[in-house]
């Protein structure tokens, strides 16, 4: 991890030792003096998600603290400075893939015991979602657009509920793209706007996502099987339940 001149960053647990207490973390930032405190970061050594941890800090210590998705690193014979970026490290030690919400802000609790939203503050959404109306949002189609979040992608319905930015825990072996919303119906026109995000991430990224369904799928899930089959993408989940094939029509006479 290259050395940043600006910024103090702490490196929270290793692999294998990742159970690491937030009241050690914020005894180690409550030793630091304010100024250099207030620029410190959080970053994963092993391969837990900090963002629950990183809140807890900021409620011991009554301050905000920013929390990294993954280790700072640079690519391999990259030029003279170059900034190094957020790496999310596999289960085999070698780099995986770069989360595109490279870091959040988390926030203590207020007067009545309530959490802010941790805020992202530092962005790399994939190129083709640089020109999106909103930052880190593009529309793909005229009926979904996608959303980058900390563990990878969602893929959301203007008309319906809006997906948090934060997402599921990041999981430093998959990138998840997230397809619809509890309750929410997923139908054909889901498919065309989900080719067009999984082409636009490229083999590697491809080959480590998992498609997390959050909508029902009334027709069947063959269509979206076929799909991550001709994009080479590995892995579906049912969040709200794995679709039933559609019933086969009886014919005969009575």
């Amino acid at each position: 991890m290259p050395v940043d001149f600006d910024r103090l960053t702490v490196l929270v647990g290793a692999p294998q030792a990742e159970d690491v207490a937030a009241d050690e973390v914020a005894a180690v930032l409550a030793g630091l003096p304010p100024a250099q405190r207030a620029r410190t970061r959080l970053a994963p050594g092993g391969r837990r998600d900090l963002l629950r941890l990183g809140q807890s800090v900021a409620d011991l210590l009554g301050t905000e603290v920013e929390v990294l998705t993954g280790l700072p690193l640079l690519d391999d014979h990259a030029p003279p400075g170059t900034p190094p970026r957020p790496t999310l490290v596999g289960l085999d030690g070698r780099p995986s893939w770069r989360p595109f919400v490279s870091s959040v802000v988390c926030g203590p609790v207020d007067a009545k015991g309530r959490a802010p939203v941790p805020r992202p503050t530092e962005l790399h959404p994939p190129d083709w979602i640089l020109g999106g109306g909103e930052r880190g949002t593009v529309r793909l189609t005229d009926r979904w657009q996608a959303t980058v979040t900390r563990a990878g992608l969602a893929l959301w319905a203007p008309d319906g509920p809006r997906p948090g930015p934060l997402g599921p825990a990041v999981d430093p072996e998959a990138c998840a793209v997230e397809l619809g919303m509890p309750g929410q119906p997923l139908d054909d026109s889901l498919l065309p706007a989900l080719s067009r995000l999984l082409h636009g991430l490229g083999t590697d990224v491809r080959s480590r996502t998992t498609l997390l369904v959050r909508g029902g799928l009334p027709a069947g899930d063959g269509a979206l099987r076929r799909l991550a089959a001709e994009h080479g993408v590995p892995n579906i989940r049912y969040v709200t339940g794995r679709p039933r094939a559609p019933a086969r029509r009886q014919t005969g006479r009575a």
